[in-house]
């Protein structure tokens, strides 16, 4: 609760980033960034791995339905769930790596699941998409500097989405406001945003 704080964050995400380039250099998305499957080897974060490669396929590979943790879940992916299948790509990975460091610096998730019935997913594209100039509440405690790099890896439409190597470009920079607690951000009920898997029903 409250997150990692900055530095560890920052370990954790420049190894995740390296591991995950890796990856899409042969070939392959990983498609299951979460903290079930970030293996730590140091309590500082100095080593840490990405493991667990069951949902991992070539980038392209057509993937039918299946369970999807909802709060890692890509909007393209939430949606394609009601239709049947979609395509893997790289930008999946980026998603997560996003969702990913929200958790990691805050300790609790951004939303329930990217649905814009969702208030705060809503409310971040809404400010996204320039319909609000207030950056949503669970986000205000973010420098310019990371709001950039979530507006890049957290992108809506996949096609706009940066990819994983934009954290590298973030890393000598401040993330966290001076003076503004994680713990301080209204999350509701933080034990709401437990790890949740829907399986949708085969057709």
């Amino acid at each position: 609760m409250g997150g990692l704080g900055e530095v560890k964050v920052k370990r954790v995400a420049r190894q995740l980033c390296s591991a995950l380039e890796f990856l899409h250099e042969e070939g392959f998305v990983h498609f299951d960034v979460c903290l079930q499957n970030i293996f730590v080897f140091h309590h500082g974060m100095c080593l840490v791995k990405l493991g667990d490669f069951g949902n991992a396929h070539r980038v392209g590979a057509l993937v039918k339905k299946r369970s999807v943790r909802l709060a890692w879940a890509p909007p393209e992916v939430y949606q394609a769930l009601h239709c049947g299948g979609y395509l893997l790509q790289t930008s999946h990975d980026a998603w997560q790596l996003g969702i990913l460091i929200f958790v990691c610096v805050t300790g609790s998730y951004p939303w329930f699941s990217p649905d814009v019935a969702d208030h705060h997913y809503n409310s971040w594209v809404s400010w996204l998409e320039h319909r609000t100039p207030k950056v949503p509440p669970r986000f205000r405690c973010f420098t310019p500097c990371l709001l950039r790099l979530l507006q890049g890896l957290l992108e809506p439409h996949p096609e706009k989405r940066a990819s994983v190597a934009l954290v590298l470009e973030y890393m000598p920079q401040t993330w966290l406001v001076r003076g503004i607690n994680p713990l301080d951000i209204d999350f509701d009920e933080r034990s709401f945003f437990s790890e949740i898997l829907v399986a949708r029903p085969k057709s």
